[in-house]
């Protein structure tokens, strides 16, 4: 009998081993599904190819995108705490900020600055799967006109 405690004891602590190895749920390589997403003001980019790598980091999120729709591509990164704050977004002339915080399990709330004047403010969700990663929000371009957009990117084995 101690012996079957001490087996399950085992397999238990295993299994918990590994819930906690497995890390964030958002953790990966997401792709823009550009079939699914769009624009609202009808522009969205024939053939949009855009990779994001994420990392969730204790409470810091790991942030490196491509966008390689027109050659030869954008890239932008940023490491910054999840905490409702302000961080230096680097080596980008359209932002200098970003400012990140949960919303809810799976979800963020992700606000792009320029001197503390939000340009883009979007909100990110999983689906129920984890398959697919949501981003709405809504941007202003450098002439100050805003639009909505939404884009599912679909994660990457």
């Amino acid at each position: 009998m101690l012996n079957r405690s001490l087996w399950i004891a085992g397999l238990l602590l295993l299994s918990s081993a590994s819930c906690f190895a497995a890390g964030d749920p958002l953790d990966g390589t997401w792709k823009i599904n550009d079939a699914k997403s769009s624009w609202s003001d009808g522009k969205f980019p024939p053939n949009m190819s855009l990779t994001i790598k994420l990392q969730i980091d204790g409470d810091v999120m790991k942030y490196y995108s491509l966008n390689d729709t027109q050659k030869p591509g954008a890239v932008s990164h940023f490491d910054a705490a999840i905490d409702g704050k302000p961080h230096l977004f680097p080596d980008s002339t359209r932002f200098n900020q970003v400012q990140i915080r949960r919303t809810g399990p799976g979800q963020i709330e992700l606000l792009e600055m320029k001197d503390g004047d939000v340009i883009v403010g979007a909100w990110w969700w999983l689906s129920a799967d984890g398959k697919v990663l949501i981003r709405r929000g809504i941007g202003k371009d450098a002439q100050g006109k805003s639009k909505e957009y939404e884009e599912y990117f679909d994660k990457q084995p």
